[in-house]
């Protein structure tokens, strides 16, 4: 069973550790649709010295939905689980979608974000290169996010029916981001194309963006416009790669590099 907690309002927001108790703390964020198993090794994590939190977004998952959820809230809701657990300061490190949860929590979390990794993130969808190059079918998701809100939930309660765990299977990353139906997926499509209440430039902590130039899920027309705007990053493009990057173990262990250059501040 997971970890979790109830928050103030009532919400149980769940997460999975790996690693070492006093490994360097790194908070990481799942992609869209993604859950908190995120399937790491906890010895492999912590013979490399490090402690990896995975929290759950609100509707997937074991974590109840948050209707109306801003940025803000999810920050809320890290630094509440960085408290339940004794963790001061800490990395973050957002894959695809959770990349936006990454940035919103170095800029609003400015004392306790050492840094901040973005594999493969998307870009706003009001700004320049959004929709560049994108496949069919993540440019139909955005605009039925962006354009006909309406019809988000019906569509994502249909994908939920396909990519849910089946009865008597264990329970699988993709699977569990459709435990509630399509609640979690609809939350990220409106999070990720309604304008971002972030405010990118007062960023200060070191930010590390890792793309593929043939990224077909998240622009890289659209990342390179937004990482433009990022006074303290440092961009890595990945020639020839697509969208999955982060499962390169090679890739993996040059962003983990970093993370560590920058250690505990």
């Amino acid at each position: 069973m997971s970890p979790n907690m109830t928050l103030p309002d009532g919400r149980s927001l769940h997460w999975c550790e790996y690693g070492a108790a006093d490994g360097l703390p790194i908070f990481q964020f799942h992609g869209t649709p993604g859950s908190r198993l995120l399937g790491l090794d906890s010895g492999e994590v912590a013979s490399a010295g490090l402690r990896v939190v995975t929290p759950e977004r609100p509707g997937y998952g074991r974590s109840s939905a948050h209707p109306g959820a801003r940025l803000a809230d999810h920050v809320s809701d890290v630094a509440a689980v960085a408290d339940a657990l004794g963790i001061s300061r800490f990395h973050v490190l957002g894959v695809s979608g959770g990349g936006l949860v990454a940035l919103a929590c170095a800029a609003g979390l400015p004392q306790r974000v050492l840094s901040a990794t973005v594999v493969a993130g998307p870009a706003p969808a009001d700004g320049p290169g959004f929709w560049a190059g994108l496949s069919l079918t993540n440019r139909a998701l955005f605009a039925v996010a962006r354009y006909l809100p309406a019809l988000l939930p019906g569509v994502c309660a249909a994908l939920a029916l396909l990519m849910r765990d089946r009865p008597g299977q264990p329970p699988t990353h993709q699977g569990e981001a459709f435990r509630q139906g399509g609640a979690g997926l609809a939350a990220d499509l409106r999070m990720l194309t309604r304008a971002w209440d972030v405010p990118l430039a007062a960023i200060r902590a070191p930010v590390f963006w890792w793309h593929g130039e043939r990224d077909r899920l998240a622009s890289p027309a659209g990342a390179r416009a937004l990482v433009a705007r990022l006074p303290t990053c440092e961009v890595h493009w990945v020639p020839g790669a697509g969208h999955f990057i982060g499962r390169d173990p090679a890739l993996a262990e040059r962003m983990l590099g970093r993370i560590r250059e920058v250690g505990r501040g």
